[in-house]
């Protein structure tokens, strides 16, 4: 199984929206706004979520580097067993 790329799930989303609003402009029936409303609570949802933990969740790349300035150059023994194997 492939994996889903952005270009084929926006081709995916698109066909899926384009079906939705065909059936409600042929049938009358509500699907085409509660497919749009879905599509836009789903977008809304992964914005807000991407933004929060980049935000909230994700430390800089150098935070662990600043956290043992911070403390004066100290580092725990795990370090010290690291250091030692790599050098």
């Amino acid at each position: 199984m492939t994996p889903m790329t952005l270009p084929r799930a926006i081709a995916i989303a698109t066909v899926a929206l384009l079906v939705g609003v065909g059936i409600d402009l042929l049938v009358g029936l509500p699907t085409g706004r509660a497919v749009l409303l879905g599509l836009g609570g789903c977008v809304g949802i992964i914005v807000v979520s991407k933004w929060l933990g980049k935000v909230w969740l994700q430390r800089p790349e150098d935070y662990y580097e600043r956290e043992r300035a911070l403390r004066g150059g100290e580092s725990g023994p795990a370090v010290h067993d690291a250091e030692a194997e790599h050098g």
